[in-house]
């Protein structure tokens, strides 16, 4: 009995046991800020707006800047041409290559592109030795189908029409490019100006009242198909010196190597 009674007072001294609590729940909110989000441009059904024939990727760069993740697409062209010089009477032909890279950026809405490309020409016939060299990097906006590239240049050239009234000299020049380009669908135009410094003593091409913006000047324009991942071009350039108006006509096939 006595055990019994000892038994009933322990259990009624005894602490209830608490019943367990559900779970907190930390709700984790969504940021603003697209840089933090992880998955890939791709991931999206229609996540890009690329600009001009570029809409095969050649390479693909994920750049962060500013704490902001960037997507840009990256390719490489080579491009044979062959073109005809005339000055005058004179209409040597021309065996030419290009060959660039070219960067745009992966995003609805305006975005940019910039283009290095170095270029080389020289005389099949007809021109001795004639040649003319190239270097440039442009970039600029693009929206959507129009866009617009400045930059500068480098170049190196020499003409031989015949007869010491009728040669440009060899001669080193600064240029600063400007080309506003249109792309729709297949079809690809072109136009622009350059003025060029002169880093020799040749003659400068006089162009009144253009005097200071430039020793001599060129004027491009250009149209071409866009065919998968190569393009059929052609293009006139007028370049004006001391020894009057040079114009090349030139045809060209450029190759996208992704």
């Amino acid at each position: 009995m006595i055990l019994l009674l000892a038994t009933l007072a322990l259990a009624q001294d005894a602490e209830p046991e608490e019943e367990p609590s559900e779970p907190e729940v930390i709700e984790i909110p969504e940021s603003d800020d697209p840089g933090e989000e992880l998955g890939s441009a791709l991931d999206d059904p229609d996540p890009i707006d690329f600009a001009g024939d570029e809409a095969s990727i050649g390479d693909l760069l994920d750049i962060w800047k500013d704490g902001k993740r960037e997507m840009w697409g990256a390719s490489n062209f080579f491009k044979p041409t062959l073109s005809m010089v005339i000055a005058d009477d004179k209409h040597p032909t021309q065996l030419g290559i290009s060959l660039g890279r070219r960067w745009w950026q992966l995003r609805k809405g305006p975005s940019i592109s910039a283009t290095v490309q170095g270029t080389a020409d020289f005389a099949l016939g007809g021109g001795k030795g004639s040649y003319a060299l190239g270097l440039t990097a442009l970039a600029g906006p693009w929206f959507h189908v129009v866009g617009l590239q400045i930059g500068p240049g480098i170049a190196a050239d020499r003409w031989d029409f015949g007869g010491p009234q009728r040669t440009l000299t060899t001669s080193g020049g600064v240029d600063a490019w400007a080309l506003l380009i249109l792309d729709i669908k297949i079809l690809h135009l072109f136009g622009g100006a350059a003025p060029r410094w002169l880093l020799s003593d040749r003659p400068d091409a006089g162009l009144r009242p253009f005097e200071g913006l430039g020793d001599e000047l060129a004027v491009r324009g250009g149209v071409g198909a866009t065919l998968g991942a190569f393009r059929l071009s052609f293009d006139y350039t007028r370049r004006w010196n001391h020894i009057g108006p040079i114009d090349r006509y030139g045809l060209g096939v450029r190759f996208r190597l992704l």
